[in-house]
């Protein structure tokens, strides 16, 4: 199984695909730094960190949205999504 995926600083731009989230299952390091990623993060990847995936998502596009039933999904974190100095995205 893949373990880690480092797409940072790749020019990615929009949203973050679901399917990303879903075709790795041992995956538990996902790297999106430096991108301009933007809309609202998929319930796929919400999962993934709940599942103990450590997620970066810091310096993309501003407008980065979250769900706002973040906070009531267990092992969801501002730290576990990466956001302790994230710009463009507001914790719920």
């Amino acid at each position: 199984d893949l373990a880690e995926i480092d797409l940072s600083d790749c020019s990615l731009r929009g949203k973050i695909p679901g399917e990303l989230c879903t075709s790795f299952q041992g995956l538990q390091v996902l790297c999106l730094d430096s991108n301009r990623l933007s809309g609202q993060l998929p319930t796929e990847l919400l999962c993934k960190i709940a599942s103990g995936c450590e997620v970066h998502l810091r310096d993309n596009r501003p407008g980065f949205t979250l769900p706002n039933d973040l906070r009531s999904r267990p092992g969801v974190t501002p730290s576990a999504v990466g956001l302790a100095r994230a710009r463009g995205a507001r914790w719920p």
